[in-house]
């Protein structure tokens, strides 16, 4: 018990306020950026899913809980594609980390940086990610309902893709210089062509017969981009960073910044969060949000063969991670325990305590058994 006890204290004091100012850069120099992703990033892993946009329909229903407590400011981890861009718009970092363990995701995220500077404005982002023509009808007052019902009616154009295709290669490697092997570069063509084939409808399951029924709307097994887009909150609030030019600009900026930077890592690695957390207390900041979807699901599993076979059953290295990183009262887990179920929010000191006094076993006691 007295061992239980001073390991509990000597977390809380791990996870004391930083008081040291903040001094986490405003922008970040291309080389900068690049060697943040060099040294912080662990090897890649294999991951059961292609996970080109994301499969959580109701994202936006935790916001409202989330910002009570989230503070503009602070420093955002997440995981995923598209999905972390809605919560950045909505949080406000100053600086964000996107960790997956599979590196066509830190790819997919190059890419998106390179579409954000190609693309002042929502309507021409839409254009340049779908290679499609830029509706006539389309301004900076547009709803994010008009947007996609308006790319859902036009088709691909080969030559746009071809065209922004070469400016993206352009872009990243000549203009940035960012060291991309053509394996890298082809690894994002092939993600930039599902979107350009799919436009609008792309979805979890694109390129698969399941991903052509949701497209066609036979099937909602998932959601597609556009339905993402537009989905609303309790008070009927579109929540997206494409809901407004001002969430998009917002997000934008952080890009032409370089102030979002994507991490190849395992969230219970040796590596990759543990040195995410010392950059930030290098620089005095605190991890205001922590997007998590549903990697814990994985990390708590405890079968070892077979197609529900754990990726790597590191829940305690993973905790361990997570107390190395610098955070305050108010920081908080984002978390998604089943797809088809609403976000929850909890702060990463109560989960910290609860894994310390042994109270998480299994994925159900993140909801049965919390303070």
């Amino acid at each position: 018990m007295k061992l239980r006890v001073v390991s509990l204290l000597f977390v809380l004091l791990l996870q004391a306020p930083i008081r040291a100012a903040d001094t986490l850069p405003v922008k970040l120099t291309d080389e900068a950026f690049w060697g943040l992703i060099q040294d912080l990033s662990e090897p890649s892993a294999a991951f059961p899913g292609e996970n080109y946009v994301s499969n959580e329909p109701k994202y936006v229903e935790p916001l409202t809980e989330l910002l009570k407590s989230s503070k503009p400011g602070g420093v955002y981890i997440g995981v995923g594609p598209e999905q972390n861009f809605n919560f950045i718009a909505a949080t406000k970092p100053k600086m964000a980390f996107i960790l997956d363990i599979r590196g066509q995701n830190a790819l997919e995220l190059l890419m998106y940086r390179g579409l954000f500077e190609m693309s002042p404005d929502r309507a021409t982002f839409l254009s340049k990610l779908f290679s499609r023509p830029r509706p006539a009808n389309l301004s900076d007052t547009s709803s994010a309902t008009a947007l996609m019902d308006a790319y859902l009616k036009t088709v691909e154009v080969p030559s746009l893709f071809e065209e922004n295709r070469n400016s993206l290669g352009k872009k990243l490697r000549d203009d940035h210089g960012f060291r991309l092997t053509d394996e890298d570069f082809a690894a994002i063509t092939k993600i930039y062509k599902i979107f350009s084939q799919w436009g609008a409808t792309t979805n979890y399951a694109s390129d698969s017969a399941v991903g052509a029924r949701i497209a066609r709307g036979e099937i909602n097994v998932f959601p597609t981009y556009a339905a993402l887009m537009t989905m609303k909150d309790s008070a009927g609030t579109v929540m997206s960073f494409l809901a407004t030019e001002e969430s998009y600009r917002f997000v934008r900026e952080m890009e032409l910044n370089g102030m979002v930077v994507p991490i190849t890592g395992d969230f219970a690695g040796p590596k990759a969060m543990r040195s995410i957390g010392q950059y930030l207390k290098d620089h005095g900041a605190v991890v205001s949000t922590f997007y998590v979807s549903n990697v814990e699901a994985y990390l708590l599993r405890t079968v070892t063969a077979g197609p529900a076979a754990a990726i790597n059953g590191g829940w305690k290295n993973y905790m361990s991670n997570v107390s190395t990183l610098p955070i305050d009262e108010h920081s908080a887990f984002l978390r998604w325990l089943a797809t088809q179920n609403p976000g929850q929010i909890d702060f990463i000191q109560d989960t910290l305590r609860m894994h310390e006094e042994g109270r998480i076993n299994a994925i159900a006691d993140l909801t049965q058994n919390r303070k």
